[in-house]
């Protein structure tokens, strides 16, 4: 019976054995599996990150791009206004041409021209050679 009973703890130490080999590879492939699960999950992250990124890139060169074309539209209204401002030949005009290119490009309800001109005296246009 001795010897039953050794073989019987013979087998079970061997089937013990074999079950912590098991045991152990599974642990490491549970353990690489969590490091490349938790490898990717991280890298997962860099992206969305890297897409909020770009999304915000993304707005501000459209918000650029649309101020500069804003900007170009004005540039070129105000090159169109002073072409046909040069057309004058009075100042009446003039500024009729500038109030209504003015009016007309950009909405105005009304528009002020202030023309800048001094008053010169018949003592000035003498002495500054006008």
């Amino acid at each position: 019976m001795n010897t039953d009973l050794e073989r019987q703890i013979q087998e079970l130490q061997e089937e013990n054995r074999q079950l912590h080999q098991t045991l152990e590879q599974k642990t490491k492939v549970a353990n690489r599996a969590l490091a490349s699960y938790q490898q990717r999950a991280l890298h997962m992250e860099i992206i969305r990150q890297q897409n909020e990124d770009l999304d915000k890139l993304t707005a501000d060169l459209t918000q650029a791009r649309q101020a500069a074309e804003e900007r170009v539209k004005r540039e070129q209204a105000i090159r169109e206004i002073t072409t046909k401002m040069q057309t004058a030949t009075t100042l009446k005009e003039l500024v009729k041409i500038t109030a209504e290119e003015l009016n007309a490009r950009f909405s105005a309800a009304y528009t002020l021209i202030e023309l800048g001109i001094e008053e010169i005296t018949a003592n000035d246009a003498v002495g500054n050679g006008y």
